[in-house]
Order: C-alpha cells, then structure tokens, then sequence
C-alpha cells in the first residue's frame, strides 16, 4: 500500500472502525451518512462500498490500486466469541433478517454485510501474489484487527481483476479458520440452508437426509462413475448415434424385404408400416443431425486449444455456416442422409394392399376316391358338359397354361365356414397339353350349321393318352388370323391333345348362397407333392404343359382316375356334333376359342379345345364315392390377412441409399477420429464446455471482442460494429482457448479466448479461475455442464 492508503487506514474515525472498506484509487462518490450501527452485541459487520466501473474502463489499460480492508475491534471480536448460540432468539429468523438488512443501497452505494476475520492479514498483487503475515499488528484505537487486498501497478482489465479479487477472498476464507465466511461464500451457504430445512422445526426430514445420503453414494461410487465416464465421451455418443442411425435404416429395409414373404393379420399392418418407416426414417434423421453436431463441436473444441482456427470460422459455428469447421464432408453427409430418408418415407407411400386367404380352421370332406366308380348311366354327356361351359370359367375345369391347362379335384367340403372359402387337400391331377394347325378351306364339305369333331386314340400308357382330333367349322363361323380372312366355306382344323394324369395338392374355391348350399368352384392352385410343379391364378398363364410333365412326371395316378377320364373324354369328342345356341355361330362346347367378336380364331382354337378336354376331365373327378369315409382338410378364407406389396424399384433405392447415407457417415467418424489425434483431454474438455453455450464463449472472448468492437467503432456505419465490422477488424489470426499471460507464473491461472502468441495453451494440473472441476466431473461431463 502507498502512504496515503496506510494514513488513511490508520485515521479512521471511531465510528467507522470495526469495518471493512473496498476502494479504488480512482475518485470515488462523497461519503453518504452512515446508516443506524447495530448493536454492539450482534455480530460484526464488513461494510463493501464500491463504484461501478464502466465498459470503456473495464477494457482500457490503466494502472490501479483496488483494496479491500476489513478491520474489527477486540471488543467486537470478543463478543462473537463470548455470545451464547441463538441469543437473540431464532437463528433462521436472525439470519434472514440479518441478510435482508444486507442487501440495502444507499444514493446509488451498495452495502454487503458479512462476518470479519479477527486476524489482520495483507494481500497485495502487483503483477503477481504476495503474502504478508500481519497477524498481531493492532491500530493504535480500539485495538482493531485488519485485513488488506490491494491490486497495485497491474494492467489488467476488468474480467481479470474481478477473477482475482474473487480467487484471493476464497483463498482468505480458507486459511482464517476463527472468521466467518466471505461474501460470496456467505450467500451460498445461507442459499442451501434455507433450502435444506423443511417447514417443520428447521430439520431436514428423514426421507430428505436419505435422498441426498444415497444420491452422494450413488455420484462418489467408482462403478457409477466409469459407466458415467463412458457415456459421457464425446467417442461413445459418437458411436450411439451412428448405431441408432444404421439401426434405424437397417429396420425399415428388413421390413421391406420381409414382407414380400409374411402375410400380415389384418389391413391395420398396413397403416402401422407406413407410420413405421416414417418414425424410423425420422429417428434416423434426429440421430444423423446429433452424430454431426457432435462431430462439429469436438473437431471446433479440438481446433481452438490448438489454435487452428480463427474468428471467421468461429463465427460461423455457431450458425453452421460455410466457414465452420469440417462443414464440406458434414454438409455432404446430411445431404445424402437427407435424401435417403426421404426415399424411405416415399418408399412407405407406395405401399399396397393384397387381401389373401388364411386358414379357418380343418373340418371334413369327401375325398376323391374312384375305384369303383363309373359315368352314370342316362346322361348325355355332350349336353350336359355343353349347359355347363355355357356358364363356366376356365377355372371350374382348371388353371389355364401358355399351350394347355391343368385341373385336378381336392374333394367336396362338408362345412361352409363363410360364403367364400377354399379348401387345401390331395387329389388326382391333369395336365392336358394341346396343339392345332392353322387350318385349311374345304369347299367340298358341307355338315351345314354343326360344328363336327372327330377323335381317335394315337397312342396311351398308365400315365395317360395322346388323342387326334379333326374339327369342322361351317363356313362364316370362323376367322383366319394368319390370312385374316373369314372363309365363306368349311374350314378344316387338325389338332393333337395329350393327357398325363398324376398326384398332388391343390386349393379349390367354392361358394355358398344365402340358404348354404355350396356350389362346384374354381381352381385357385396346384402343385406336384414335392414342389417340382407349381401353377396358381393368375401366373399360370406364364407357364407351359412342358413344366407340368416334367413336375409330375414322377407321380403315377394313385387315384385310379385315368380310366374314367378316358371314358369320358371318348364319349365327348368320338364323332359328334355340336350346334350352335343363343343365336351364336359357334357351339358352347369350343366357345374358349372365340373372341367376342363372336368368331372361332385359328389362333386360339387351342384353348376351345383344351376347355372342352377339361370339362370332360373336370365331369369324370367329380364322380367320387359319396359314401366314402370322411378325412380332415383345410378350410381357408378371407378373413382380413394379407400381404404389403412393394415395387421392387422401391425397395433397390432404399437399400441403396441407406448403404450410402451409412457409409458417409463413417467417412464422417473416420474425420473426426483423425482430428482428434493429439488432443489433451482436460484442455478438450474446458474448450467444450465453453462451447457448449454461446454466452460463456462470449464471456471468455470478452477481451478479444472488446478490442474489435473499439477497432469497429472508428468506421462509418456504428450500427455494425458489434457484428460484420467486428468480424472485419480481428480479421484472419488464428485464435486460442487458453491461460492469460498475465497470470502464467501465478498459482492461479485465468483462462480466456484470444489471438495466438497472446494467450498459452493449458497447463495439466493447474488451477484456473474460470472453472474447477468438481468431486463429479463424469457426472457433469454427462448432463452437459
């Protein structure tokens, strides 16, 4: 202290003793009256009174003197001593008002009031710290005890005076063991007293004093802290993210592919798979968005301690701008990313629906035995099959192929589960392969209005027989799709069928009316009984005979059907004639080979005469022993199940473009991973934390930023200079987080932002005023303190 700071400590009048001042050597306001002492029995006071220092003074050098006095009389420190606890009645009570009577301002000067330290002690930094011992010492009146803090000759701006005015009143608090508390400790501890007791007689209740007891055991225990450790790291979230992300997108491609195969219970599948993808291709967008905010911050927080980057691109962090760190490959990837969760939410649009057929429940049937079955006797046969194609689709007699049909007969249903239903069981099966010329005019013949046909037997074994067949058309009945031409004559038409009869399973659909009668289906499936062979509605189509002899090649006729077929194929086609009805040219035996221009085609006579086999065939199996015994089948319905169908370009760019968004993201990992390389963790660590909120950077740039918005103020435009001129005037030097140079050689070190050279990297181990870890720095690390 200068000569005039001790005459002036030592002349002070009685009134003002007991004590404690804070001053600076600037010119301060004059001194207001005194408010009312308290009593000499309470306990003793320090008065603070201070000026508020301006923004141009906080940020210009100057050379100052602060001090902080805080004296007591021996009288007044005998009677803390001396005073019985809770003298006055109740200390809750006195505190509050003790601490309500604190926080008075007088004429623009603010009072605080705290407990003194008995010993005097003298604390002076003047370009670093000194202690000088005082203990002893007493002022001529009153015998009072003083404590000095004074900051002489230290360039300094405000920021760093404050942290060291602050920094030396904790370090007094900690070594005077008779003191009280300091300021800014008192208010603390009076904050979490008030807020430990309950409103019943000033305890902490039981529950409470549990709580915290397990909560510290909980945050001191080594297992916890690791597992908190863990999770904390900057790699961990990095890895969560990434594997929420790939799982995300990994989920929504399986279910695509998993339902071209699984039938779904009911239409509601359908709704929840479009809101499915849709969530999921949204977590996967939220988890891509914080793997990347991660990854911008770490490689930012590694770069600053480093001192690679500048204000520009600083700046541009906190707005992701173009400039920020790593922004090329972190604007790439959430593109792509982008893009293929946009493809996964258009993939669930095109959704569709396909209702199918699931099993009701397994209830008896007739099975289709023959042996000793024959064609009943009095029916003409080439009538009734006629009534009968007149009314029928090709899939009463079986599945239609590219050059033939296949049909077979699973049994007849004793239960009608609903008025549409199949039933899945084993039968006879037949394949009918068909071939017919283009055909040939011959005026010379003439069988007027009726449609000829004659057969004979070529060839037959016990899998089946070939049959050659002759058909006459009357002339204007038919057109010639080659010539394209109708013939005014008799046209001529050769064709060759082939009949192999077998085994397997099949589907058959049936119906039933209002007053539950069932009527003969249609056949929804057949296949060999090892899958060799396998046709249902409506693929079929795509399929040929050739496939079918080969599938069933291996499956003799088990059901004794083939006789009976044959019998009933000759009686159809041997040397008849069929006469057109309803006004027709074209007799309903061979209608299949028309179009609905209402002409025989050359083309398709094919069909007409497979049909007309097959009706023949379909008549001969549903001669089964009706009072055979009764085995179980399978009843299947439409009872709501089905099955999503997905284009198959849908699913080709899903897949494609969550592989893609997954593999950007490891190059993204794979970026940070390698800029993270010589990072020290306790100096990456403060630097995060500092980037963690946009005003404890600023705090900590506040000097850099100061100095530019002076520089920005000598421009044109002062309505700028606190954002684009500011930026202008740091211009490009690269910045770092790191210790002030003026407390580099004291024990407590202040940490700032500012340009490299002016500003030293952390040392490892040092204290620093700006931040002290505490007992659970995992913990905080976790929740993002």
């Amino acid at each position: 202290m200068n000569s005039e700071d001790e005459s002036s400590a030592a002349h002070h009048s009685p009134s003002d003793q007991g004590h404690s001042r804070v001053s600076t050597e600037a010119p301060l306001l004059p001194p207001e009256a005194s408010p009312p002492q308290p009593d000499s029995k309470l306990q003793p006071r320090l008065s603070a009174h201070y000026k508020p220092l301006s923004r141009s003074a906080s940020t210009r050098s100057a050379n100052t003197s602060l001090k902080i006095v805080c004296t007591s009389s021996d009288d007044e420190v005998s009677g803390v001593k001396n005073r019985k606890p809770y003298a006055h009645g109740d200390a809750h009570k006195s505190s509050k008002a003790s601490f309500k009577k604190d926080a008075e301002e007088e004429d623009g000067v603010r009072t605080a009031i705290a407990p003194i330290f008995p010993n005097s002690k003298e604390i002076s930094i003047d370009g670093g710290v000194a202690e000088k011992g005082m203990k002893g010492s007493q002022q001529p009146m009153n015998r009072s005890h003083e404590q000095v803090i004074s900051f002489q000759g230290v360039n300094k701006s405000y920021v760093s005076l404050r942290k060291a005015t602050n920094d030396a009143l904790e370090a007094i608090a900690a070594e005077d063991d008779d003191g009280g508390f300091c300021l800014q400790k008192s208010s603390k501890q009076s904050s979490s007293r008030g807020s430990s007791f309950s409103s019943i007689g000033g305890k902490v209740h039981p529950i409470l004093q549990w709580i915290n007891r397990t909560q510290d055991a909980i945050l001191k225990s080594p297992l916890f802290k690791r597992v908190i450790k863990f999770l904390a790291a900057d790699s961990t979230k990095i890895l969560i993210c990434f594997f929420i992300m790939c799982a995300m997108h990994g989920s929504v491609i399986a279910v695509f592919i998993v339902s071209l195969s699984v039938t779904m219970p009911g239409i509601w599948v359908y709704n929840f798979m479009q809101l499915y993808v849709m969530a999921f291709a949204l977590i996967a967008h939220e988890a891509a968005g914080k793997l990347s905010s991660l990854i911008r911050t770490s490689i930012t927080a590694g770069d600053l301690i480093k001192g690679r980057i500048t204000m520009r691109q600083m700046s541009d962090y906190w707005v992701r701008g173009p400039k920020s760190p790593a922004h090329r490959i972190i604007c790439a990837s959430a593109t792509i990313g982008t893009l293929a969760e946009l493809i996964l939410a258009a993939s669930s649009i095109v959704f569709s629906w396909e209702a199918i057929q699931t099993k009701l429940k397994t209830d008896f049937c007739i099975p289709p035995t023959y042996e000793g079955s024959t064609l009943p006797p009095g029916i003409d046969i080439q009538q009734f099959v006629q009534g009968d194609i007149n009314f029928a689709e090709v899939y009463n007699y079986g599945l239609p192929l590219g050059d033939g049909l296949v049909g077979g007969w699973p049994g007849w249903p004793m239960y009608n589960p609903m008025s549409q239903f199949q039933i899945h069981g084993e039968g006879p099966v037949y394949v009918i392969q068909v071939l017919c010329d283009n055909g040939v005019s011959r005026p010379d013949l003439d069988f007027g209005t009726g449609t000829v046909v004659e057969s004979k037997i070529l060839s037959e074994d016990y899998r089946g027989f070939m049959l050659q067949m002759k058909l006459y058309f009357p002339g204007g009945s038919v057109f010639d799709d080659i010539t394209e031409q109708y013939p005014t004559s008799t046209v001529l038409l050769s064709c060759s069928a082939m009949v192999t009869v077998g085994h397997g399973s099949m589907s058959y659909h049936f119906v039933a009316d209002q007053w539950e009668m069932v009527t003969n289906g249609q056949l929804a499936s057949v296949q060999s009984p090892r899958g060799e062979f396998h046709a249902r509605h409506p693929t079929s189509i795509h399929q040929y005979t050739s496939d079918a002899h080969s599938g069933m090649a291996k499956y003799n006729d088990d059901y004794k059907i083939l006789p009976l077929l044959k019998e009933a194929v000759m009686k159809m086609f041997g040397n008849q004639t069929f006469y057109p009805s309803q006004g027709a040219t074209f007799c309903n035996a061979l209608s299949q080979g028309t179009l609905p221009d209402g002409y025989y085609h050359t083309l398709y006579m094919f069909r007409g005469v497979s049909v007309a086999i097959g009706s023949a065939a379909h008549f001969a199996v549903m001669q089964f022993m009706a009072n055979a015994t009764l085995v179980p089948c399978d009843y299947y319905g439409y009872a709501g199940s089905g099955m999503l169908i997905i284009p198959q370009i849908a699913i080709y760019l899903s897949v494609s473009a969550s592989a893609i968004a997954c593999l950007i993201k490891c190059f993204e990992i794979l970026w940070w991973y390698m800029a993270q390389n010589g990072v020290e963790y306790d100096s990456y660590r403060r630097a995060r934390r500092v980037l963690r909120h946009p005003l404890r950077f600023a705090i900590d740039a506040a000097e850099m930023l100061a100095s530019g918005m002076a520089a920005a103020e000598h421009g044109e435009d002062t309505c700028d200079a606190t954002t684009t001129r500011v930026i202008e005037e740091l211009g490009n030097p690269r910045i770092l987080y790191g210790e002030d140079l003026a407390t580099r050689e004291m024990p407590v070190g202040h940490l700032r932002i500012g340009e490299f050279g002016k500003v030293k990297g952390i040392t490892k181990g040092k204290k620093y005023g700006t931040y002290r870890g505490s007992a659970h720095m995992e913990w905080e690390d976790f929740v993002g303190k």
